[in-house]
């Protein structure tokens, strides 16, 4: 799927779309949740992951897509082996 402007809404709308079109084989969002949690002490809220990176890339002065794809990177790369 092409992304014409790769921001914290569209990144946010393409992983939900891709996860229900997995129905279930797919749960990122949750490996994302376990990251922030355990590696980078940010913990979910009633703002799920994307809040979890919004703070995080908040307390580091990082843009938000900038913080997603470091730790998308971080956990693909931990899953891998």
């Amino acid at each position: 799927m092409y992304i014409k402007v790769v921001d914290e809404n569209n990144i946010i709308a393409f992983i939900h779309g891709y996860e229900a079109g997995r129905r279930g084989k797919c749960d990122f969002t949750a490996l994302i949740k376990v990251f922030f949690s355990e590696t980078l002490y940010t913990n979910s809220s009633s703002d799920g992951w994307s809040g979890q990176i919004s703070r995080y890339s908040t307390e580091t002065k990082i843009d938000w897509a900038v913080a997603f794809k470091q730790s998308a990177i971080k956990i693909l790369e931990s899953a891998s082996v």
